[in-house]
């Protein structure tokens, strides 16, 4: 799978009609005793989402690193720039990373992204995280001289 192919599927967000794949945007908010953030073996003391906030984090350098974004950041729509940032909070904050690995972004972090861009779909419905889900890895082939 070619990083284009990888970038199709990341950004397949807005387009999916199946509506198990669909779930609406969920207001939660970090507490002292129940941190939502603190998930994948790393604990917060104050939630991840005012520590690193969603509003001050970089496209542009953002971008220079994803992988799987292929558009320039002005021509990104809302679901493009909500899975490059699941993806860097992801990768930065949870070591969850290399192609196949996923992770569901905590509860608190998703409405935080999703609130920063929010869906431009009629029902306003996100692309929930399903998990088990995992791209191909490209098969490695085999030279001979």
């Amino acid at each position: 799978m070619t990083d284009t192919d990888v970038s199709k599927v990341y950004f397949e967000d807005d387009n999916c009609k199946t509506s198990s794949e669909w779930e609406p945007l969920t207001n939660v908010t970090c507490t002292a005793t129940n941190r939502y953030c603190s998930k994948y073996r790393v604990s917060t003391v104050v939630c991840l989402c005012e520590t690193d906030p969603v509003d001050q984090i970089d496209l542009e350098v953002v971008k220079q690193f994803c992988f799987f974004a292929t558009k320039e950041v002005s021509k990104m729509n809302n679901s493009n720039k909500r899975n490059m940032l699941y993806w860097w909070y992801m990768t930065n904050t949870y070591n969850i990373c290399g192609k196949g690995t996923r992770g569901d972004p905590p509860a608190c972090l998703k409405a935080a992204i999703r609130h920063a861009y929010p869906s431009k779909r009629p029902d306003g419905m996100y692309k929930k995280f399903i998990p088990g889900t995992k791209f191909a890895a490209k098969p490695k082939s085999k030279t001979t001289k």
